[in-house]
């Protein structure tokens, strides 16, 4: 699993799995890549290739607006309860 930008920066990986935020894996196979969006911004300015696998991937996107399903509300709301530490 790869972690990018400030996210990945500042969160610690065992609280993030603690919390069900990534799923539960060996610690080696989750890194930190810094600023990936300027990479692939880079990469795509630089590289025909790069820009059409973006454009592709781009392509077939679905966007789904989760505030729009009835049961979101209730479902965001029960995820919120935490795992305690054991």
């Amino acid at each position: 699993m790869l972690l990018a930008g400030g996210f990945g920066n500042y969160i610690s990986i065992r609280s993030a799995v603690r919390i069900g935020l990534i799923p539960p894996m060996p610690e080696q196979k989750i890194r930190y890549v810094g600023n990936a969006a300027s990479l692939g911004a880079q990469l795509c300015l630089l590289s025909e290739t790069e820009r059409e696998r973006a454009e592709s991937l781009a392509a077939r996107i679905e966007h789904v607006s989760l505030a729009a399903h009835p049961d979101f509300e209730a479902i965001f709301v029960d995820a919120m309860n935490f795992p305690r530490p054991s």
